[in-house]
């Protein structure tokens, strides 16, 4: 399994009704879009949909993870992709930035790109976030 991943820290995955952290596989282009919640960052230099129309989806798919609870200066990483019979398990953690970060509580997006050498996209994602 190869991933790459991008972090947002202000909350671009549309995940109204689901609890957070929340995880879901996407396989196409417009199933990824159609999950953002906001294509626009914090960074000038930077767009989310970026990162969607850079992946070919016959050789990867996607998973959108949202988190809610660190400050707005923290990031989210992944730490480990795990199979499991139902599907995939992602362990993602906080680093806060060094100095002093801001009071406030932000939505993290973490978006995962995965090539599978095993299978096709899993039917289910679930995912922890350590603090």
């Amino acid at each position: 399994m190869t991933v790459e991943t991008e972090h947002w820290g202000d909350g671009h995955v549309d995940s109204k009704g689901r609890e957070r952290p929340s995880a879901i596989a996407v396989t196409s282009a417009s199933e990824a879009t159609d999950a953002v919640l906001t294509l626009r960052t914090n960074r000038e230099d930077y767009d989310p949909i970026d990162f969607i129309e850079e992946t070919d989806f016959a050789s990867w798919y996607l998973i959108l993870v949202e988190w809610m609870g660190a400050s707005s200066g923290a990031s989210l990483e992944l730490e480990h992709i795990k199979r499991r019979d139902y599907g995939l398990h992602v362990e993602a953690k906080v680093v806060e930035p060094d100095g002093v970060a801001p009071s406030d509580v932000s939505v993290h997006s973490l978006f995962i790109r995965v090539t599978d050498e095993q299978g096709d996209a899993p039917e289910r994602v679930t995912v922890t976030v350590r603090e």
